[in-house]
């Protein structure tokens, strides 16, 4: 099952090379590739990868309309992008492969069923 672009987030170990103030001192990274036109282009001019945070408060719900970003956002951040088609409304998966097996964290739009039983190296 193909997995990227799309909307799952994957938890992955940290690398020594990757800066503590990237991680927020956390032994771990999440990483996602989104299925959005504008931002894989930006990502491909760019060369490599863009670093981010999610689009909510942590430990709040998280936002699925533009219009709610916009008005949380507004006075903290320099640029926000909107788009005319709503965006997906549904946030997306987070699964760990930190450990031994890999752990859904938070279900999605996509189908994890094919992780099951999987073991990782």
């Amino acid at each position: 099952m193909q997995m990227w672009p799309g909307p799952v987030t994957f938890i992955l170990p940290k690398k020594s090379l990757l800066p503590n103030e990237l991680t927020g001192g956390r032994n771990s990274v999440a990483v996602r590739m989104p299925n959005h036109p504008l931002l894989l282009e930006l990502i491909k001019s760019v060369g490599g990868a863009l670093i981010g945070t999610s689009a909510n408060i942590s430990g709040k719900v998280p936002l699925t309309k533009t219009e709610d970003l916009v008005k949380l956002f507004n006075n903290q951040v320099q640029v926000i992008f909107t788009q005319t088609t709503p965006l997906q409304g549904i946030p997306s998966a987070v699964v760990d492969l930190t450990g031994k097996t890999p752990v859904v964290i938070r279900g999605g739009s996509k189908d994890l069923s094919s992780l099951e039983g999987y073991k990782l190296e």
